[in-house]
């Protein structure tokens, strides 16, 4: 896999009409990822007269040696239709977010972001070709213009406690390999997963409320409903 990512940003600080300092910043951003990816499986199938006597007490590496294929063990590749993808991914965005004092107890920070992203991930059968020698495809694709907002108000009961309320609206994007109908195993639990061609990205809105105390630098004692 390849992939570049680059980012920039601006920031501004200038009084607000209450005479308080306020930041307003932007910049723009993308990313480009590309992956090549293939697997092979292989399976050890133990033959009906070579594993009689055979003492499966030994560790893993005394087991599948080279020397054990043909008197133990039959090698069998077991590579699949699907255990072949390209992929890419593009994503253009800029935003924009203003820090802005209302009081001496109120500040709002809001701001903007624009994604435009683009992913395509094409799953190869490698078994079947046609007379050309190109290999039948199944595609995955999404092409989507996103907006993400994001505003928060806080309220400075003390000099050492804020209440925040926010709201923001995030999104969640399948991986390549959750596209590709490619069986892999998940790390959490073990489980076999087959990826879908149709999957889409989820847009996700928050909301939360947020108690903060400050006892001292670098400390902090919050209580969150979200």
């Amino acid at each position: 896999e390849n992939a570049i990512d680059l980012g920039a940003s601006w920031s501004m600080f200038f009084t607000n009409w209450r005479g308080l300092p306020t930041m307003l910043k932007v910049g723009p951003g993308y990313t480009r990822r590309e992956r090549d990816f293939s697997s092979r499986r292989f399976r050890f199938i133990p033959l009906a007269n070579g594993t009689e006597r055979f003492d499966f007490s030994q560790t893993p590496e005394q087991i599948f040696t080279a020397a054990n294929i043909g008197p133990a063990f039959e090698l069998r590749e077991e590579t699949r239709a699907t255990d072949f993808y390209t992929a890419e991914q593009d994503v253009a965005s800029f935003f924009g977010m203003l820090d802005l004092p209302l009081s001496n107890a109120f500040r709002l920070v809001g701001g903007v972001r624009v994604e435009r992203f683009s992913q395509i991930v094409d799953t190869f059968d490698l078994f079947d070709v046609d007379a050309d020698g190109e290999a039948a495809t199944i595609r995955g694709e999404i092409d989507e213009t996103d907006l993400f907002p994001s505003l928060n108000l806080v309220y400075a009961v003390r000099p050492d406690q804020n209440i925040r309320v926010g709201f923001s609206q995030t999104v969640n994007r399948p991986e390549f390999r959750e596209v590709a109908p490619f069986e892999f195993t998940d790390i959490v639990g073990g489980r076999s997963v087959v990826g879908n061609a149709d999957l889409n990205r989820s847009l996700i809105q928050n909301y939360d409320v947020r108690w903060e105390w400050f006892p001292r630098a670098e400390e902090v004692i919050s209580a969150s409903f979200f």
